[in-house]
């Protein structure tokens, strides 16, 4: 059954399990709580980030299909990848319950990964196809940093 569910998931949306980011979550959604610590050790904020970028992308791209097709301007798009973002990576953070030794260490790191999400899901959003060259704003500081998809 979990063979046809990924056939049937790969012909819905080709770009799935090829996209850099959807590789980086598969490979952060793998790790499971019970764990030992130090094979968690290798996240960093930059892949719960990117992860978080991705979750965003796809909630984005499922909200234009349910609504018709029609579209934000590029700069209402930003606002809502940036802030499904910044939701993605507490839940990620959460979820996985990534070991902190303080819960000061735990707001840096998730800052960290915030910022990283709203970078990534800039340049996705940008580099994603979904705008014409002349409907997208200005590029700003964020998405020349943004991680290249």
């Amino acid at each position: 059954m979990p063979g046809l569910l990924n056939k049937i998931k790969h012909k819905i949306d080709p770009t799935v399990s090829s996209h850099p980011l959807a590789i980086q979550r598969d490979e952060f959604l793998a790790v499971k709580p019970e764990a030992p610590v130090e094979k968690k050790a290798h996240f960093t904020h930059e892949v719960v980030g990117a992860a978080a970028a991705f979750e965003a992308l796809k909630a984005y791209r499922h909200h234009q299909s349910e609504n018709g097709g029609g579209r934000p301007t590029h700069a209402r798009g930003k606002e809502m990848v940036a802030g499904l973002s910044a939701g993605y990576v507490v839940k990620l953070i959460e979820e996985k319950g990534l070991p902190f030794t303080s819960e000061k260490d735990k707001k840096k790191f998730q800052a960290n990964a915030t910022k990283s999400a709203h970078k990534d899901a800039l340049r996705g959003l940008r580099d994603s196809g979904m705008y014409q060259a002349h409907e997208l704003d200005p590029i700003t500081d964020d998405e020349k940093h943004g991680h290249q998809l």
